[in-house]
């Protein structure tokens, strides 16, 4: 399994940028979303300013599980055992340090990539959203990249 995991502080928009990441594959039809989540309850998940979201895509087989969870080891733990248990491809949010880096270290074993969130204070609530766009893209093509390293494999 590959972990993706976007690392910072808490209330930084680790949350907010999986989430868009999520949406940018939804609306772009990137990845087929399994048949065990709903789409319009993931949307309207990620369109709200609080709250989580889990959901598993798949692409030629390869199956992506995305969790916007990760404020506590425990949190993760469940996400991987209910949700993740046949992923290839796994992306959460972690803290800086402590049990969630931890984790997902050691359920990495294939390998960890480990981004810290790049964060500037913008000015404007438009600059903020701009910002977590151009990180969900970043994701999204990270994950692409590694379902071509899987493919080849």
């Amino acid at each position: 399994m590959k972990i993706i995991a976007l690392q910072g502080k808490s209330n930084v928009g680790k949350t907010t940028t999986l989430k868009q990441m999520i949406l940018t594959i939804l609306n772009n039809n990137l990845f087929q979303l399994n048949d065990n989540y709903d789409r319009q309850t993931i949307i309207e998940g990620c369109c709200k300013s609080k709250g989580d979201v889990k959901c598993v895509f798949e692409n030629n087989g390869i199956k992506i599980g995305i969790t916007t969870r990760g404020d506590t080891k425990e949190c993760l733990e469940e996400d991987f055992s209910k949700h993740f248990t046949n992923c290839d491809i796994v992306v959460c949010a972690v803290h800086t340090s402590g049990g969630t880096v931890n984790f997902i270290k050691v359920k990495g074993s294939d390998g960890v990539i480990i981004h810290t969130k790049w964060f500037v204070e913008p000015q404007t609530r438009t600059r903020k959203d701009e910002v977590n766009t151009v990180q969900s893209n970043y994701f999204v093509k990270e994950v692409q990249d590694l379902i071509k390293e899987i493919e080849r494999k």
